[in-house]
């Protein structure tokens, strides 16, 4: 896994079961971290994942603190906070261990307030825009067979965002 995280002895957290969250799972599964819990509101959904890629879950409101203070990653694969969306924090961040990385997949904004609580708690953070940029880029590339210009394209996607953002103030 990059950024010299060690994630084989400790665990990762997906908070979240939708499609970010089944992304998120294959990739995990495939670096092949072997302790993974997925957490949703819902538990038929968090279930329902768990099995697919035989891992563990639980409900958002059940897990207990150390969940978190035991994680080495925890990544946010749902909508909340997200630019015109639900707002608030998917859990309370000071459960994280300092050190732990935290990453967000809402992409607008790009500083979501759970990655600024999650970074005040001494936590190392990353948002969606790079991911949204690199699906995009995979994307230019299946259509046209060309390399695609990432540089110019997360300029782009910085810009649109710091423009939408200013459109809310």
């Amino acid at each position: 896994m990059g950024a010299g995280i060690d994630l084989a002895l400790r665990p990762a957290v997906v908070v979240g079961a939708g499609g970010a969250a089944r992304a998120v799972l294959q990739a995990l599964t495939e670096a092949d971290i072997r302790s993974i819990l997925v957490l949703n509101r819902s538990a038929d959904r968090a279930r329902t994942l768990a099995v697919r890629f035989g891992v563990g879950c639980d409900t958002l409101e059940a897990a207990p603190p150390s969940v978190f203070r035991t994680a080495r990653l925890v990544v946010n694969a749902t909508s909340i906070g997200m630019l015109h969306g639900e707002q608030g924090l998917p859990f309370d961040p000071r459960q994280l261990s300092p050190g732990c990385f935290v990453a967000d997949l809402v992409a607008n904004p790009p500083r979501t307030a759970f990655l600024e609580a999650a970074e005040e708690s001494g936590c190392f953070v990353l948002g969606g825009l790079p991911m949204l940029v690199h699906q995009g880029a995979e994307a230019f590339q299946l259509w046209t067979g060309r390399e695609a210009p990432l540089d110019v394209m997360m300029t782009a996607a910085e810009k649109a965002t710091t423009l939408a953002e200013g459109n809310e103030r």
